[in-house]
């Protein structure tokens, strides 16, 4: 699900529309500036992907979609996940995944 709203609107949403069933957490990835930084959440995600619905915000994505490391880990993982919620997502955010 990718949305505009603030963080607990998004995972409001992701609640009421069924996304995140109640047998599944939540795990929050928001104001992640540096790559060591994500790289570390991605580490504690992988535990328990398979029952987590993912909330991240837009400043996160664009930084991990800047950095190959960072996009590698995060996405292998992500595919794994019942439901990704990106929030303060904006059409106008531009990136390119670093060769």
């Amino acid at each position: 699900m990718l949305t505009g709203d603030k963080i607990e609107t998004a995972t409001s949403i992701a609640i009421s529309s069924g996304l995140k069933t109640r047998k599944n957490y939540l795990f929050f990835m928001r104001e992640l500036t540096q790559q060591n930084e994500i790289i570390a959440k991605v580490q504690e995600l992988r535990k328990n992907v398979k029952n987590t619905t993912i909330i991240i915000d837009g400043k996160t994505l664009d930084v991990i979609l800047n950095y190959q490391e960072a996009a590698n880990a995060f996405f292998s993982i992500a595919i794994q996940a019942p439901c990704v919620c990106v929030c303060r997502c904006s059409p106008t955010q531009k990136a390119e995944v670093a060769k």
